[in-house]
């Protein structure tokens, strides 16, 4: 049980960490903003210390989290 308290207490992000990710959001989630797929490219990039920490052993798995994350979704709030 111990072992894997570890595991999980090793793999959880810090709060530096998460600033660290929340800033990168903050300053490109707009600036990379393009019709095809709005805020996605500023929002991967602000996950990648995410892909990079969880990922690190396995380029496979992070190469389809990108991919994932780079896709089109709507961020716009669009009233009927």
């Amino acid at each position: 049980m111990s072992e894997n308290m570890s595991t999980n207490e090793s793999t959880k992000l810090t709060k530096k960490e998460v600033d660290k990710i929340w800033w990168t959001w903050f300053k490109y989630a707009l600036t990379v903003f393009g019709y095809e797929r709005l805020q996605a490219p500023g929002f991967t990039l602000s996950m990648l210390p995410i892909f990079q920490k969880y990922y690190a052993n396995d380029n496979e798995k992070m190469v389809a989290a990108l991919k994932r994350h780079a896709v089109f979704y709507n961020t716009n709030i669009r009233k009927s």
